[in-house]
C-alpha cells in the first residue's frame, strides 16, 4: 500500500474518531438542558439569559459540522484512491452502506439546524431564544437517530479492528 494511501487511511479515521467523541459530548450537552421524558427546559435554564451556554455549545456544534464533512470528503477520497474490493471486504462494504445511509441524514441536520450555529460561531452575535428553538426542533425531528448513528459509527470502529467477514481464497493442493 502506498503512502499517500495510508496517510488518508489515517486522516479519515482521525476526522470520524473526532466527529464521533464531539458529537456524544454534544449529544450529553443537548441533552443535559432538558427534563428527560420531555422537551421543557430544566428549572434552572428557564427565566435565565441563555447566551452562555450558547457560548459553550457553539464550537462543539461546529466541531461535529466540520469533522463530518471532513470525514464524508476523505472518506470517498480514500475509497476512490484504495479501490478496495468491497466483495472481499464484507467489513468495509457494511461501513460504506453505513455511511452512505446515514450521511444524508446527517446533512439534512447540518444545513436545517446546525447553519444557524455556524452562522453564530462565526459572526459572534446570536439570539439565544432563536438557536433554543432550533436546538428544540432539531431534537424533535430527529428524535432517536443520533442514537441509532453513534452505535453504527461505533460498530464500524469494531468492524475496522478485527476486520470481520473477510473472504479468504483457498488454495485446493492435491
Amino acid at each position: 500500500m502506498k503512502l499517500y494511501s495510508k496517510i488518508l487511511i489515517f486522516l479519515t479515521s482521525i476526522t470520524g474518531v473526532t466527529w464521533l467523541g464531539a458529537y456524544i459530548a454534544r449529544l450529553f450537552v443537548t441533552y443535559s438542558f432538558f427534563v428527560p421524558p420531555t422537551l421543557n427546559l430544566r428549572p434552572e435554564f428557564q427565566n435565565t439569559n441563555l447566551t452562555g451556554v450558547f457560548v459553550n455549545l457553539i464550537p462543539l456544534v461546529n466541531l461535529t459540522t466540520v469533522a463530518f464533512l471532513g470525514f464524508i470528503i476523505l472518506f470517498g477520497l480514500t475509497l476512490l484512491v484504495t479501490r478496495p474490493n468491497l466483495r472481499k471486504n464484507g467489513w468495509l462494504f457494511i461501513s460504506l452502506a453505513t455511511v452512505i445511509i446515514t450521511a444524508p441524514f446527517e446533512i439534512y441536520s447540518i444545513v436545517t439546524f446546525d447553519s444557524a450555529y455556524f452562522t453564530a460561531g462565526i459572526s459572534g452575535q446570536f439570539d439565544s431564544s432563536l438557536l433554543l428553538n432550533n436546538l428544540i426542533k432539531r431534537l424533535d425531528k430527529l428524535s432517536g437517530f443520533p442514537v441509532i448513528q453513534i452505535c453504527c459509527y461505533g460498530a464500524i470502529i469494531f468492524m475496522a479492528i478485527y476486520k470481520p467477514l473477510v473472504k479468504n481464497e483457498f488454495t485446493d493442493e492435491n
